[in-house]
């Protein structure tokens, strides 16, 4: 992975934990596929996976605050 692709990925993560406070972002390698993990929730998805950054800002968007 080049240093470019690193940096748009570092700058995704940051854009999403502005977005949606309380949530931790993986990018699984090799698949690329995007994790959003909610350590500790029970009410609502603790886990939403997209195939992109966008993707899942566009589900997390869904799911109201706690």
């Amino acid at each position: 992975m080049d240093q470019a692709h690193t940096d748009d990925i570092a700058d995704a993560k940051a854009r999403l934990r502005e977005q949606f406070p309380g949530w931790n972002f993986i990018v699984a390698r090799p698949s690329g596929r995007w994790w959003a993990l909610r350590p500790g929730e029970t009410a609502a998805p603790s886990t939403v996976v997209a195939d992109s950054s966008a993707e899942l800002a566009a589900e997390l968007a869904k799911i109201p605050a706690t």
